[in-house]
């Protein structure tokens, strides 16, 4: 047996190369709340990116609560007739077990009313960015990883506004 062992040591300690590797990244790929604010940023990042694009359909993907109306803001957003989101970025992100909170910084662009009002004096001091408040819920994604296992997606359950 030992000469077996001797024999195929090569072999043994590829094969649990192998194993550890891929433990290693399926933790990783399921969240395994070690890397957690990875997968939250990767997704608010992906919906609104579908959001400043006027991609609403997969935009309305990532949403829990309320789709109807965040898609309309959406679409109001993607036919101009309200201000569309110039850029975002993520300042802060905390999580509690499946839900993260974000800090989001967002732009939008310049209108010709913005402009008419600073130029009257009406609005001072304006900001170019503003900040939000929203909350992401960890659920399971309709997509599989290598067709059989389910993956982890991070959704936008609620903005908090002032």
């Amino acid at each position: 047996m030992e000469e077996e062992i001797k024999k195929k040591w090569k072999s043994i300690l590829f094969t649990l190369v192998v194993a550890s590797l891929m433990l290693s990244y399926f933790l990783f790929v399921f969240d395994i709340s070690l890397n957690s604010k990875y997968f939250v940023k990767r997704d608010f990042s992906k919906a609104f990116l579908y959001r400043k694009t006027g991609n609403c359909a997969l935009f309305k993907t990532y949403l829990i609560e309320d789709a109807g109306s965040w898609e309309q803001k959406c679409l109001e957003e993607k036919r101009l007739d309200s201000p569309p989101i110039k850029d975002f970025y993520i300042k802060d992100i905390t999580i509690t077990q499946d839900s993260a909170f974000l800090q989001v910084a967002l732009s939008r662009s310049s209108t010709g009313e913005i402009k008419a009002l600073e130029l009257k004096g009406e609005i001072k001091d304006y900001e170019d960015y503003y900040f939000l408040n929203y909350v992401m819920k960890r659920g399971i994604d309709e997509k599989r990883f290598m067709f059989i296992l389910p993956q982890t997606k991070w959704s936008i359950a609620q903005e908090m506004t002032k």
